[in-house]
């Protein structure tokens, strides 16, 4: 799951310097609440390339993005 959350937050910051993530103001949403979105989430803010995550999931899956909070 590394090399995926490491490629995922490179493509993000990417999309954002080549100016591909309209109205970027340092805020960015990760679905899913899940071990690699939420590994993308604390990547994506320790690496500066977001200040804020909005981090969603299914309500369904509610107990997994507390977990993830908390």
């Amino acid at each position: 799951h590394g090399g995926t959350v490491h490629l995922i937050a490179e493509t993000m910051r990417s999309a954002i310097d080549r100016g591909l993530v309209s109205n970027y103001a340092g805020r960015l949403g990760v679905l899913g609440a899940g071990n690699i979105s939420s590994s993308v989430a604390d990547v994506l803010l320790d690496r500066g390339i977001a200040d804020m995550i909005t981090l969603s999931d299914r309500p369904q899956q509610k107990d997994r993005l507390d977990a993830v909070v908390a």
